[in-house]
């Protein structure tokens, strides 16, 4: 039995109520924690030292015994400043929409560090998370003159590069896309605060190690020393770009005195695949996948498994996914 939701903004998120107490209930299951909050700011421009907040959205879990609750805070944000071309483009947001629906900055604000300080969060989540710390922090200071005093944050970007390496982009719809999550109204505050979160707990329930930042520093440290490894000790790859990629390397056998290390996919982008729209707009178009499998002698092999159990990860290096194997002749496939 759940508790209704609370906090006055509505699920965003096709499916999205549901889906993210599924998602709080598996993360809140595997740790300690029993207050997130996830935010997203939309601004007029790409800069937070100088660009202002338009909108702010925010969503938060709060496990309370056995019942988990939602609430939500959302508001649009007036400024005097021009609303670049791209922050435009992105959010659908114009300076006639903020004046006749949003809300004075201070006043914004002021109703959002009101929220976070009821919320109590023991840590705050965001994509890209130092440009909305930035950009609050910042705005804060100018028009409320007191600040606000933020929690630490976690980033789902970082979570993802450390986690996800096998994704290869790391923007919040590829994140999303992983996770299945439909965000009609995505590069809105709320609607992408709570994409976000959905991400932040399912990947926190995968690995809750994830919410050690020293943790995911070590792994980018030693992803990138054992990708220059693995660059110099390769001694046999195979790509396949076609469409019938995985079932031609399902009978891919490995060299004599050759491990089969790993079985890794990539997408790649093509700068003359672009599709234009009736409106004018211009679509980049994703390439095919790639799926690559790499050879290596045994005892680099034995290396790279070391130092996988020192590090109790899956995997060291981007771009690759799978499992190891003791048989040199058994395909590790991505799981």
């Amino acid at each position: 039995m759940e508790q209704p939701e609370s906090g006055g903004a509505q699920s965003a998120t096709k499916g999205g109520a549901g889906r993210l107490k599924l998602s709080a209930r598996k993360f809140f299951d595997k740790t300690q924690t029993s207050r997130i909050a996830v935010i997203d700011t939309e601004a007029t421009g790409s800069n937070p030292k100088k660009d202002d907040i338009i909108e702010i959205g925010a969503v938060a879990a709060i496990r309370e015994d056995s019942f988990i609750r939602i609430e939500r805070f959302q508001r649009l944000v007036k400024t005097k400043k021009p609303i670049s071309p791209a922050a435009a483009k992105k959010t659908g947001l114009t300076l006639k929409m903020l004046h006749e629906q949003g809300s004075p900055p201070s006043e914004a604000l002021n109703d959002f560090a009101e929220w976070m300080m009821r919320i109590n969060p023991s840590t705050y989540v965001a994509h890209k998370a130092i440009f909305d710390d930035t950009i609050i922090t910042r705005n804060a200071h100018e028009y409320l003159k007191s600040g606000i005093n933020l929690p630490e944050f976690t980033c789902t970007r970082h979570m993802a590069k450390a986690h996800l390496p096998e994704l290869g982009e790391y923007t919040l719809d590829a994140l999303a896309a992983h996770y299945g999550v439909k965000n009609p109204r995505a590069h809105r505050a709320l609607p992408d605060a709570e994409t976000a979160a959905i991400c932040f707990f399912e990947m926190a329930a995968e690995n809750p190690s994830l919410l050690d930042e020293d943790y995911i520093e070590n792994i980018m440290k030693y992803r990138k020393q054992f990708e220059a490894i693995l660059a110099e000790h390769v001694q046999m790859m195979m790509t396949i770009k076609d469409e019938d990629a995985d079932a031609k390397l399902l009978g891919v056998e490995a060299p004599n005195g050759l491990a089969l290390v790993a079985y890794g996919m990539k997408r790649r982008l093509h700068k003359d695949m672009q599709k234009k729209h009736e409106d004018g707009t211009i679509e980049q178009l994703r390439g095919k996948m790639v799926r690559q499998a790499y050879f290596m002698d045994w005892d680099t092999f034995e290396q790279f498994r070391q130092a996988e159990k020192k590090l109790k990860i899956d995997w060291m290096w981007s771009g690759t996914c799978g499992s190891f194997h003791e048989d040199p002749w058994e395909l590790a496939t991505c799981t």
